[in-house]
């Protein structure tokens, strides 16, 4: 099996709880502006990024790393949802399955998203069926 083979195969490992955290900060950017990559990347925040808060990395060194990633999925200079997503599905297939609230933190600062915004979907599907029960 060939690198590209194997990360390939990781990168369909991608849970529902993560998923729906990529597609929710996807729908926030994008309701603010045009989406070209010069955009999405003034607001990227690469220091709120956890590795850059435990000084792990620099900003400048995750900003970069972000700047290739996402450039390298993007057509004509556009960031569609489906870039958006293939770039976190790389970010998702170096994080183990246990990290999903670091995953999730990850996703939510880098775009300035407050976690006490943010319901999952399993949050809120517990709270449907909890409105349910009580109408039976």
């Amino acid at each position: 099996m060939s690198y590209k083979d194997f990360i390939e195969a990781l990168r369909q490992d991608f849970s529902e709880k993560r998923l729906a955290t990529v597609k929710y900060a996807y729908q926030v950017l994008s309701s603010q502006g045009d989406m070209s990559i010069p955009y999405v990347e003034s607001q990227f925040k690469a220091a709120s990024h956890p590795r850059v808060r435990t000084r792990d990395k620099t900003a400048e060194t995750v900003f970069h790393e972000f700047s290739e990633g996402i450039r390298s999925r993007c057509g004509k200079g556009i960031v569609d949802e489906g870039s958006f997503v293939d770039y976190y599905a790389d970010t998702n297939a170096c994080m183990p399955a246990e990290k999903d609230e670091y995953f999730i933190d990850t996703v939510l600062s880098c775009w300035g998203i407050s976690q006490d915004a943010y319901i999952t979907p399993q949050r809120i599907e517990e709270l449907e069926n909890t409105i349910f029960e009580k109408v039976r």
